[in-house]
């Protein structure tokens, strides 16, 4: 009789002490996020290793979240959705998501929307000033980055030898392109198409780093503005949303699949730009969609401070940055490097503006 109470103790102990698997932070992919002047539809899809009672939307106009609105989502599966009406126009709204169960709630993070003006238009995505450029009959978009330091380069887990040494980079003020060029826009200037995933909408490929040259000649012919590509550190200045920088992982969220067409979710072709949700700057796709070029040669960090660098004075290879839509999540990183001879030409590549103050 001993011997068997002695048994049910130690079994006791022995379950009493053994560790319930801790649920993991929801991974969430929104599908589109569709705006009016006065509403919101949001549709989406999550992982999640525990079933929630239910997903509540928190949003709220200011990033601290004070003075939230709280609304249940329809859920079924693993698929969500809702629609937000009574907001304000051209209004910028903050929101996250809240997993509940029997014990515990989780909270994604922050994600962004901006109702559209009361015409139906969209309203620049970003929190500073842009402009709108026009050449033969198309516009697009150019957003400020207001200048400022920040530390390039990354040499934690999953980075590569050559985002090293990190270092840091001080930049005057620049605007860069909303998305990426466009093909309506290359076919405006250009009066050709060279891309092989079709779409007006959809960004310009196939271009090697010798005929984005020949792009920006004639646009500044036509526009009269100086234009030219980004250097790589203006690239991943914007990128990581300059003076608004949360420190993403990615540009605009720690979710790939949020700001990102990539290997695991494009369908091995690119997508119409501004499909995806925009980095802090209302910047999008510099993650992922094309990768994109930039103006310096490619070659080995600084370990000294720098002010607007331009890369080295020569070399074979340009830099490419961003990721693409047949890469994997480790490209899209903001951080991430990559070249290419000028001459390249890829239909995962191409490019994005910057326009000179």
């Amino acid at each position: 009789m001993k011997r068997i109470y002695i048994l049910f103790i130690f079994f006791l102990i022995l379950f009493s002490c053994k560790k319930v698997a801790e649920p993991l932070i929801p991974k969430v992919d929104f599908d589109e996020i569709l705006t009016t002047s006065v509403s919101a539809v949001i549709k989406g899809s999550y992982e999640h290793n525990m079933t929630p009672n239910n997903i509540v939307i928190i949003y709220a106009e200011t990033s601290d979240m004070i003075s939230s609105i709280s609304k249940e989502m329809n859920v079924g599966g693993n698929n969500f959705d809702i629609t937000l009406t009574e907001l304000k126009t051209n209004t910028r709204y903050y929101f996250k998501l809240r997993f509940s169960s029997d014990l515990n709630y989780y909270e994604t993070e922050q994600y962004t929307f901006v109702t559209k003006d009361d015409d139906g238009g969209e309203v620049p995505n970003n929190p500073v000033d842009t402009v709108t450029i026009e050449v033969n009959g198309v516009s697009f978009v150019m957003v400020e980055v207001v200048g400022g330091t920040f530390s390039m380069g990354n040499s934690g887990v999953g980075s590569n030898m050559d985002e090293t040494p990190i270092h840091d980079v001080t930049l005057s003020a620049y605007y860069v392109g909303e998305t990426e060029v466009t093909q309506k826009l290359w076919k405006a200037v250009m009066g050709n198409n060279p891309s092989d995933n079709v779409g007006d909408n959809k960004p310009v490929d196939n271009v090697s780093w010798d005929m984005t040259q020949e792009f920006i000649e004639l646009l500044n012919y036509h526009t009269g503005k100086k234009f030219r590509l980004p250097t790589e550190a203006e690239w991943e200045y914007a990128a990581r949303g300059g003076k608004h920088s949360e420190s993403y992982i990615y540009s605009g969220s720690n979710s790939v699949g949020n700001v990102a067409w990539y290997m695991d979710n494009s369908g091995v072709m690119s997508h119409d730009v501004k499909t995806k949700i925009p980095n802090e700057l209302g910047i999008y796709d510099m993650s992922g969609n094309v990768s994109e070029w930039c103006s310096d040669w490619y070659g080995s960090y600084s370990y000294n401070p720098q002010t607007n660098p331009e890369g080295p004075e020569n070399g074979n290879r340009k830099v490419v940055r961003g990721g693409c839509f047949t890469h994997d999540d480790s490209y899209c990183r903001v951080s991430d490097r990559n070249d290419a001879s000028p001459s390249w030409c890829d239909s995962g590549c191409g490019f994005r503006l910057v326009m000179e103050k």
